[in-house]
């Protein structure tokens, strides 16, 4: 019974560690826009957002997102590294 007691504390141990980084690690939103400019008479054009990705995403882990709009396909990928300022520096 003991050997029985033993390893289910171990496993209890193996399973929290695995699992407290994922639970104490803050999430971000991340969002990439595909900025368009119209043509108006003005001297400066109008920029306007075409499309737009949202992920969300947490520091060191891997993120993935992909949109389909109509024939175009939109990926964003990568890591979120920490910078030495304390923030955070996409890796797409």
């Amino acid at each position: 019974m003991d050997a029985k007691l033993n390893r289910l504390i171990l496993l209890v141990f193996a399973i929290h560690g695995s699992c407290a980084p994922t639970i104490n690690a803050a999430d971000y939103l991340l969002r990439l826009d595909t900025i368009g400019y119209e043509p108006t008479f003005e001297k400066e054009p109008n920029d306007t957002i075409l499309r737009s990705i949202e992920v969300i995403a947490r520091p060191q882990l891997a993120f993935h997102r992909k949109v389909s709009v109509g024939t175009e396909t939109l990926t964003l990928a990568g890591t979120l590294r920490p910078n030495d300022d304390g923030g955070f520096r996409p890796a797409l």
